[in-house]
């Protein structure tokens, strides 16, 4: 199998288990720099996963906590976050990520009124 071949398997893989038999399989019988090139990318692959991750937990977290607390609008986040109403909405639709700049605004204001 090629490095390619290897990052293709990877993506399909569907359970950890597999992208870790996946990763010695490559691991033993790619070239030392092709070996090398697929940990760099299995690497940032999982950060991107993990970030994905954080994202869609503290998203349903923050929707479930301003479900509950209805007299916090979205617009008083906006204003007081500083994000814009619109990109507000996106964020919680699932239209845009929630970037760390966003959720370094949202933190302070959501921790006000007892998130976290």
């Amino acid at each position: 199998m090629t490095l390619e071949s290897y990052k293709a398997a990877y993506v399909a893989a569907s359970s950890s288990k597999q992208k870790a038999k996946l990763l010695n399989k490559a691991m033993l019988n790619l070239s030392k720099s092709d070996s090398e090139a697929f940990i760099k990318w299995q690497t940032e692959k999982s950060k991107e996963q993990d970030v994905a991750d954080f994202e869609a937990t503290y998203l349903d977290e923050v929707k479930a906590f301003l479900k509950d607390r209805p007299l916090l609008t979205q617009r008083g986040l906006s204003l007081e976050s500083g994000i814009s109403e619109s990109m507000l909405g996106k964020i919680l639709r699932g239209e845009r990520s929630m970037t760390a700049e966003v959720a370094a605004k949202l933190e302070p204001v959501l921790r006000k009124y007892g998130f976290l």
